[in-house]
């Protein structure tokens, strides 16, 4: 695990991210504002391949402010354990509702 600057355009969200997750205006505007005038407290957490892992929501919030590299802490990991360690670090906040899971469904997340 290392800490490091990485372009945003390299890093590539989760497939197991649902999108009602980062598509709530509403949800990550405080967020957004927060970045905004603080920067980033936590940095993101990626795998070997740049996929997030943890951090999506503040991921989408420093798009939107327009920044070109961010902090990550980058695990030097494989697929199957990113996909584990996603599951582990959202646990508490993927509770899906029908659409979720349908959406999930079709993009074969």
């Amino acid at each position: 695990m290392i800490l490091k600057q990485v372009n945003i355009s390299t890093i590539k969200p989760s497939i197991y991210n649902p999108p009602v997750r980062t598509n709530l205006n509403s949800s990550i505007a405080g967020l957004r504002e927060d970045i905004k005038q603080r920067g980033l407290i936590e940095p993101l957490t990626i795998d070997k391949n740049n996929v997030l892992i943890n951090g999506h929501r503040r991921f989408r919030c420093i798009v939107e402010l327009n920044w070109k590299k961010v902090s990550v802490i980058q695990h030097n990991i494989e697929q199957k354990v990113t996909d584990e360690y996603f599951l582990s670090t959202n646990e508490h906040t993927l509770r899906m509702n029908g659409a979720q899971y349908l959406w999930r469904y079709m993009n074969k997340a």
